[in-house]
């Protein structure tokens, strides 16, 4: 038999770390064990009122909704956005043709738009290879 999930007063047997899965999953999406905010705009809000809801801002914008290969996702109009372009857009305005938004913090995560820039495909590759070799 596993032993118990290490969070205080949770009995879910372990599955990785010493946590449950539910620990698990909200350390893999949120990088805390002990998430559980909801950061939910009630329904009558505006688009950008239900995107800011999900965010926490210190120096990093954090998304704490969604996620999917480490980038944020927000449902908009029946179909996922990435949240750092959206919220890019929402600050900044268009994204010209051709580029991808790069994350200068390299977290992908933030959408502050001082951390953001658009660049393209080659130099966001070469920046990332950059910053692993770092």
């Amino acid at each position: 038999m596993k032993a118990p999930c290490a969070i205080d007063d949770c009995d879910r047997p372990s599955r990785a770390r010493g946590w449950c899965t539910l620990h698990w999953d909200r350390y893999r999406r949120h990088g805390d064990p002990l998430h559980s905010v909801n950061h939910r705009a009630p329904a009558s809000a505006t688009v950008s009122e239900r995107f800011w809801a999900r965010v926490v801002k210190a120096d990093c914008w954090e998304w704490t909704g969604s996620l999917r290969t480490g980038y944020g996702l927000f449902r908009l109009d029946g179909r996922n956005v990435q949240t750092h372009r959206w919220a890019y857009e929402e600050q900044v305005g268009p994204i010209p043709d051709g580029f991808q938004i790069d994350h200068l913090c390299r977290n992908t995560r933030c959408v502050n738009p001082d951390h953001l820039e658009p660049v393209t495909q080659a130099e966001n590759i070469r920046r990332e290879h950059a910053a692993r070799a770092a």
